[in-house]
């Protein structure tokens, strides 16, 4: 029986209810200098567990974070026994890099889309990677999509700054299939591109969802009838500020105009900050404008140093999560992409509120719409003036939500591939093998 290690979804809290899936790992007969960058939770989220399936044995990995990622360091601590910790100043990693690699192992450098438009820190260590290639040293660069299409900026990247990713990359291993053609279009051969599912959503397979919220909703004092609305908000700062401005009074507006429609009814709106926003009070502040709230509706505010609960656990607990293009939302979609569930086990609905802002965003990234959003997995809006009927929809349509839910239960459950027996992360750990024994064998 392989072991089994905790590995916290929003990186930072350590839920009892979340334990990973190992595959089983034969120890490899050369020594592996690995090198992971993230920038952000989710690319983390995806790195962590396929880099401890490789390393776990006794070869060390250097986790490279930006200077402000404590909750990455305390995550990656609980996760793999063997990692160390750098954080290049001002979020560069050239020099850093460079330190790091090895002239006498194989270097596995992998590196995931930071999340935020702060795609230095990656740029910095692939361009290192690739120089130290070139110089006789074995490195092998691959890059990890937590969604598909996110890789697609710091591709960009790469090229305005001379290099050609298409040639220096090894391989790219993609959140499904749907993201294929934005990197052939890129110019990456087919070869090189590998879908082989969300790493990071591997442990949706084993997560006890309903006691997960039924525990939020202990916390809190939330009834069973109550409807709960949670919105996942992005970081108030950087490159997503603009657009959680304009999204937060969006969207709790008509949760107002929901509540007054159903005077009868009970809600309960959850805002949920994002783990890595550094300036919560930006966004707080907005949120206490809002003080003519409706008697039959209850606002809770969760941050991350919230210790009642984790980051997961209120939107375990809601009938309906809104974002506007956080991956969170896909978690929520796969839920109802087991295999064994027809159904989400406790019916909660992701919606997309994805304004012109947001769209305009995605279009100049080069991203595309989160997968869920595509095939029809999840309430989609693009207008602010349809987020009160698509919200009632989502909550009390039944045709509505069966769509929605057949729509999760099978073409999402297929492009993810979560029909098989092996983890996405299993998959991912056999790609990387078989490279490594394919460098191995041409030295």
């Amino acid at each position: 029986m392989s072991e089994k290690i905790l590995f916290p979804e929003t990186l930072l809290d350590l839920p009892k209810q979340f334990y990973w899936p190992q595959a089983e790992i034969v120890k490899p007969p050369w020594n592996i200098n690995a090198v992971a960058v993230a920038a952000h939770p989710s690319g983390a989220r995806a790195i962590l567990p396929l880099v401890d399936e490789l390393v776990k044995q006794d070869t060390e990995c250097t986790l490279i974070t930006p200077p402000t990622q404590n909750n990455l360091e305390r995550a990656a601590t609980t996760f793999a026994r063997k990692y160390k910790f750098v954080r290049p100043p001002e979020t560069r990693s050239a020099s850093i890099t460079s330190e790091i690699l090895s002239s006498d192992k194989v270097n596995l450098v992998v590196f995931t889309a930071s999340g935020g438009g702060d795609e230095t820190l990656e740029i910095d260590a692939i361009k290192e990677a690739i120089k130290w290639k070139r110089q006789g040293n074995k490195v092998i660069i691959v890059g990890v999509e937590g969604e598909a299409s996110e890789l697609v900026g710091t591709i960009k990247l790469l090229k305005e700054s001379g290099v050609n990713p298409e040639n220096e990359i090894d391989a790219l291993f993609l959140a499904n299939r749907l993201a294929v053609a934005s990197y052939e279009a890129m110019g990456f051969p087919a070869l090189k591109l590998i879908p082989t599912g969300p790493t990071g959503f591997d442990f949706i397979r084993q997560e006890n969802t309903t006691s997960l919220g039924s525990q939020f909703r202990e916390n809190n004092a939330i009834l069973p009838n109550d409807m709960v609305i949670a919105y996942n908000a992005m970081r108030g700062t950087g490159l997503w500020s603009e657009i959680e401005v304009d999204a937060t009074p969006k969207v709790l507006l008509s949760t107002f105009e929901l509540a007054k429609r159903y005077p009868d009814k009970k809600f309960v709106f959850v805002y949920r900050f994002h783990p890595d926003d550094q300036q919560p009070e930006v966004l707080n502040e907005m949120l206490n404008r809002f003080t003519k709230i409706p008697d039959n509706l209850r606002l809770i505010i969760h941050q991350p140093s919230d210790s009642k609960t984790d980051g997961r656990s209120p939107l375990a607990a809601a009938d309906l999560i809104i974002t506007t293009v956080s991956t969170t939302n896909t978690g929520v979609a796969l839920c109802g992409a087991k295999p064994e569930n027809s159904r989400p086990q406790t019916g909660h609905m992701p919606l997309y509120y994805i304004s012109s802002i947001a769209k305009d965003e995605l279009e100049k990234t080069g991203t595309i719409l989160p997968t869920a959003a595509q095939l029809g997995a999840a309430a989609v809006v693009n207008n602010k003036s349809d987020l009160p009927q698509t919200m009632t929809s989502a909550l009390f349509d039944a045709d509505y939500r069966r769509r929605i839910f057949d729509a999760q239960a099978t073409t999402l459950r297929d492009i993810y591939r979560f029909k098989g027996t092996k983890t996405a992360t299993a998959r991912t750990v056999l790609q990387i093998r078989r490279i490594l024994r394919e460098t191995q064998q041409t030295k």
